[in-house]
């Protein structure tokens, strides 16, 4: 998506699991690449499915301290 200059929707994000697939793999670098790009620059915001979607990436992947500190902030 990057590559080709294709800004992605919340939808995107959540139904094409790429969340969940970071979460599965431990890919947790990635899952926060993806908050720092499009969350926190206001590319996409951050409904109840996609704050769910990070939240269950953060448990799964066992970063429970990022965890924590994520949840103060939202």
């Amino acid at each position: 998506m990057v590559e080709e200059n294709v800004e992605p929707i919340n939808a995107t994000l959540v139904s094409v699991s790429v969340l969940w697939a970071c979460a599965q793999l431990g890919c947790l670098d990635l899952g926060r690449w993806i908050y720092d790009n499009y969350i926190i620059s206001g590319k996409v915001e951050l409904a109840v499915n996609l704050g769910n979607a990070f939240i269950e990436m953060y448990a799964k992947g066992g970063d429970l301290d990022y965890l924590m500190r994520w949840e103060r902030e939202m």
